[in-house]
């Protein structure tokens, strides 16, 4: 694989094998009429998995000619091409910088975390569909919490919160703000031609 922190390594192979848990157990319903897959069964909430296969990329890396040339996919939403990256061979090893990609936008990288488990509290409360990020240029906070959600996301994303802790972002645009700030230049990618 390639150079990213062990830490990534370990909270990627934690959240498969709590996909693993919940293929094998999850309640059957109008959604998952059949026994799901690990890499399908957080579909539902945007989060289809790429095995942590340590030996190789997934083979998910660099779909489209905008995904970062330095990082790995580990998810996608299986909707318009986003998808989800880890960069490595950061200047800080100590972090994971965490890549939103929505091939579509005009500013197509969008960096939602600093660690996996950073990146799956963004989206713990309502799902990580969130490609609205690279459109709205982070000035919008994300989702709408007055409405409740159905119950297999709700599922699955309390799973999520239980096995990793997570707390909702308090201040989602000036944390995406500040992320962008910080990080956004070692993103490596081909702009779009003019």
């Amino acid at each position: 694989m390639p150079d990213v922190p062990e830490s990534f390594r370990q909270d990627w192979l934690r959240l498969w094998n709590l996909a693993e848990r919940l293929s094998a157990s999850h309640p059957r319903s109008r959604v998952f009429k059949e026994p799901e897959h690990p890499s399908t069964v957080l579909g539902f909430a945007g989060l289809f998995l790429e095995p942590p296969d340590t030996s190789s990329a997934p083979s998910g890396w660099s779909e489209y000619v905008t995904s970062p040339r330095n990082a790995i996919t580990f998810a996608s939403t299986h909707v318009d091409g986003v998808h989800f990256c880890a960069l490595f061979g950061a200047a800080d090893a100590s972090t994971t910088t965490i890549v939103l990609c929505v091939p579509l936008a005009d500013e197509p990288n969008q960096v939602v975390g600093t660690s996996l488990p950073e990146f799956l509290a963004l989206g713990c409360m309502v799902g990580y569909h969130l490609d609205d990020i690279a459109y709205t240029d982070r000035t919008v906070p994300i989702g709408d919490l007055e409405h409740p959600l159905e119950p297999e996301l709700a599922f699955l994303l309390d799973a999520l919160r239980s096995e990793f802790g997570l707390t909702p972002w308090r201040d989602v645009r000036s944390r995406l703000e500040e992320l962008h700030a910080r990080y956004a230049a070692e993103i490596v990618w081909t702009p779009y031609e003019a």
